[in-house]
This record gives C-alpha cells, sequence and structure tokens, in this order.
C-alpha cells in the first residue's frame, strides 16, 4: 500500500524572504480572526435589536408609551 507522501519546499533564497513570509502569513490570519469576530458581534448586535422590535411591536401602545416615558 503506498502513502502519499506531504513535501513542504522552501522556494526562497535567503533567510529574511523566509522570515517575512511567515510574518505576513501570521498577520494575515489574525487580521482574518479579528475580522469574523467583528463580524459576529454585528450579527449579534443586530439579532438583538431584531428582537427587541419585535417585542416592542407585541406590547400593547400604552406600554410602549409608559415606557418611553420612563426612559
Amino acid at each position: 500500500m503506498k502513502r502519499n507522501a506531504w513535501h513542504c519546499v522552501n522556494v526562497t533564497e535567503n533567510p529574511i524572504e523566509d522570515i517575512i513570509a511567515d510574518f505576513v502569513s501570521i498577520l494575515y490570519s489574525f487580521c482574518a480572526r479579528l475580522y469574523g469576530q467583528r463580524r459576529a458581534k454585528h450579527k449579534t448586535e443586530k439579532i438583538v435589536q431584531d428582537l427587541n422590535v419585535q417585542a416592542e411591536q407585541k406590547k400593547t401602545p400604552q406600554e410602549a408609551s409608559e415606557e418611553r416615558a420612563a426612559s
């Protein structure tokens, strides 16, 4: 049974290029993670806002006006 082998080839000519490529990869990864977290936060805030609007619509007009007056 032949197993597939995974080979890594370093195509850089000098170690500085290799370090810069690694740094760019790490930076890209962190930026993607940060963007994903920010997107999830905004999505959660939108869901909460939509739920609050739905709850407001289910209240009677008198309850809604009393709540606004109390704020």
